[in-house]
């Protein structure tokens, strides 16, 4: 009998200790479930942080303004000065952003930034740099002596001799450029710098560095593109006018096809200014894209929305086109005002 008791205790002592170790373990997923659950919140909040924080300072301006970073110069001068040019709003927001991005280690050289882009991609590009141990990279929009510039102060390429060479080098065995004769000069390649990464031989002259993006370009620009060129009546340099209209009119990759099919309508049916005769940027891939494929509609007309957010209004109607116009510039003006009284106020 005694044994028999022993035996029931040992199978109550197991089932309790099995008990314990179930209960034990909940307890553990529990509290791993809660920290889990916390991180998570934490990166969402973070996350959000920095989408509201990155926002562009004015997505209406396309505007490029030339910043210069010196060697050594401190994160808050830079801000300082971003702020002062109309860049960003903030300069101490700026910091914090670039801060938590860990993209503060700002190198030194000339870019061209716009209050059109978001925080979050000037800090990139100011953390990036221009130029790197093995080539550079060609942030879109740039024209070619905004290249040149950029190039140039951060010592990969000297500014006039590349100048130079893109003015008097006979770049006319690339299809794209050819013999126009009544183009000359820098205006001969305008454009058809492609914005992109490059990998460079850091003996690679001025020269080289220009072919080397003409022929990303080429590349990049294939038969079939070629082929829906030819069904448009365009012929490259045409169609790369259109994409820098688009660059410089919009940042929103969803409106660009719109905006390219108020172009070609205006074209086909003959009306407006004709298209200029070079491009006004080395516009992006998704512009130039966007140039061959239009959207398909009857609109003859965009106007930058009351708004405020750097999108567009769309319309076939002249008479609504100054209607929409009015009200954008009044808002505009508003928001003017109000920034005023804010600076004005501190």
């Amino acid at each position: 009998m005694a044994e028999q008791n022993k035996d029931i205790s040992l199978i109550n002592d197991e089932k309790n200790e099995s008990v314990f170790v179930r209960n034990k373990k909940k307890e553990n997923f529990k509290k791993q479930l809660i920290v889990m659950v916390v991180i998570f919140i934490i990166v969402s909040a973070v996350i959000a942080t920095v989408n509201l924080l990155g926002l562009p300072y004015d997505r209406t301006n396309n505007t490029f303004v030339s910043v210069k970073v010196e060697e050594g110069e401190r994160l808050s001068d830079i801000a300082q000065e971003l702020e002062e040019k109309g860049i960003i709003d903030n300069a101490s927001v700026f910091s914090f952003l670039a801060k938590i991005m860990m993209n503060s280690d700002f190198k030194p050289g000339v870019y061209f930034l716009s209050p059109s882009m978001e925080s979050t991609k000037i800090a990139s590009i100011l953390s990036n740099g221009i130029t790197h141990s093995n080539g550079f990279t060609i942030p879109k929009g740039y024209t070619v002596k905004q290249i040149a510039k950029s190039l140039g102060q951060s010592g990969f390429v000297d500014e006039k001799s590349f100048l130079e060479a893109a003015s008097t080098f006979d770049f006319s065995y690339f299809r794209f450029i050819g013999n126009e004769n009544d183009i000359e000069g820098i205006d001969r390649i305008e454009g058809f710098l492609l914005p992109d990464d490059y990998k460079m031989s850091e003996d690679a002259d001025e020269i080289m560095v220009i072919i080397t993006m003409l022929n990303q370009f080429d590349v990049f620009y294939n038969d079939n593109y070629i082929a829906r060129e030819e069904e448009l009546s365009l012929s490259t340099r045409e169609v790369i006018v259109i994409a820098s209209i688009i660059e410089k009119d919009t940042t929103n990759t969803k409106e660009m096809s719109k905006i390219s099919a108020v172009i070609h309508n205006r074209r086909n049916i003959g009306i407006g200014d004709s298209l200029p005769k070079v491009p006004l940027c080395s516009p992006s891939k998704d512009s130039i894209q966007a140039a061959l494929y239009p959207e398909e509609n009857e609109d003859l007309y965009y106007v930058l929305s009351d708004k405020l957010d750097g999108t567009h209004v769309f319309t076939s109607s002249e008479s609504e086109y100054h209607e929409l116009k009015s009200l954008y510039e009044k808002a505009r003006n508003e928001r003017s005002s109000s920034e005023k009284s804010k600076k004005e106020s501190k």
